[in-house]
């Protein structure tokens, strides 16, 4: 696993998290600028391992849902979780 899968993984843990604060708090763990793209690479990596979940905020269900296919949606739209094996694998 890279060093930004890594830290990105460590900030999904414990609530769900959006792109824009992981791309925040990992380039302030890594102590340098990290690139969006990064991020989602990361997060991509992560979710094709079964590591990560992205959901969807659905203002009608009033909560997060979980998104099957995240081809078709734009990554602002998506928030992030790790997985239970994604939080055994940090816990």
């Amino acid at each position: 696993m890279t060093a930004i899968e890594t830290a990105t993984l460590n900030w999904i843990v414990f609530d769900y998290e959006s792109v824009e604060t992981i791309l925040a708090n990992v380039s302030a763990e890594l102590g340098r600028d990290i690139e969006e793209r990064e991020v989602n690479d990361a997060l991509r990596s992560l979710c094709e391992r079964g590591l990560a979940v992205p959901y969807r905020y659905s203002k009608e269900a009033c909560r997060y849902v979980e998104v099957s296919d995240i081809s078709s949606v734009i990554s602002e739209d998506l928030w992030w979780m790790a997985s239970s094996k994604g939080r055994d694998l940090v816990l």
